[in-house]
């Protein structure tokens, strides 16, 4: 019990764990694969956003733009498939996109030493007023199939967007727990001064957690634009 209390990420688990068995028990045929499908469907974009935010919290910072920077690189997506550029090309501009922005908020935070969640509060509405005069107010329509095919079943309930995303979720937990690379976050949000001195690039590691914050952000966008 007390190994239970003192992880919190295996208590959470069996948490949701309990709640799912009741909710089978009480209706048996909640268990099934497309309910299980939809549930994961449900969670990508989150799961995405999660794993950003956990890049840019090991730092000991934090990223309220993130949702701002979802809406920007799904218009990106649209807009690019809107006016004749393949899906490939589309995804790499709302990529780039969700790039320069996490970036730009390394630059604030690292570079100018603004607080993050003052820089971040700035930049959220900096990419709320982008999206605004990008479309004018107006929504995105006529997205084509192969965009939408993207977020389908293929297998056990999985479509190849929820494919990607265990992808990414099995990359990162394995970076941060088996590299060197992912190591320095840990040590750059434990102690600054001691990883300066252990030789861990502290200002890179902190643009680099904003930068792939922003990269997973644009991945939750194009989820999104394709749900």
């Amino acid at each position: 019990m007390k190994t239970l209390l003192k992880n919190r990420e295996l208590s959470a688990l069996l948490a949701i764990l309990a709640l799912f068995v009741v909710l089978v028990a009480l209706n048996p045929a909640y268990l099934s694969l497309q309910t299980l499908g939809m549930i994961f469907a449900s969670a990508q974009i989150l799961i995405l956003l999660a794993l950003g935010a956990g890049l840019v919290m090991l730092t000991r910072n934090i990223d309220v733009s993130v949702g701002s920077i979802v809406g920007l690189c799904a218009i990106a997506v649209g807009v690019a498939l809107n006016n004749g550029y393949g899906l490939p090309v589309a995804i790499l501009f709302a990529l780039t996109i969700g790039a320069v922005a996490g970036a730009f908020n390394g630059l604030l935070v690292v570079g100018l030493r603004i607080p993050a969640i003052v820089a971040t509060l700035g930049t959220l509405g900096l990419w709320r007023g982008a999206m605004l005069l990008w479309t004018g107010g107006k929504w995105i329509e006529g997205l084509p199939s192969s965009l939408k095919s993207l977020s389908e079943p293929v297998a056990l309930g999985i479509s190849p967007l929820g494919i990607v995303v265990l992808v990414i979720a099995a990359l990162g937990a394995w970076t941060l727990s088996r590299t060197a690379f992912g190591r320095d976050f840990y040590a750059v949000g434990d102690n600054l001064a001691a990883a300066r001195q252990l030789g861990v690039a502290v200002n890179r590691t902190r643009m680099a957690a904003f930068t792939l914050n922003g990269v997973l952000a644009a991945c939750a966008g194009i989820v999104f634009a394709a749900q």
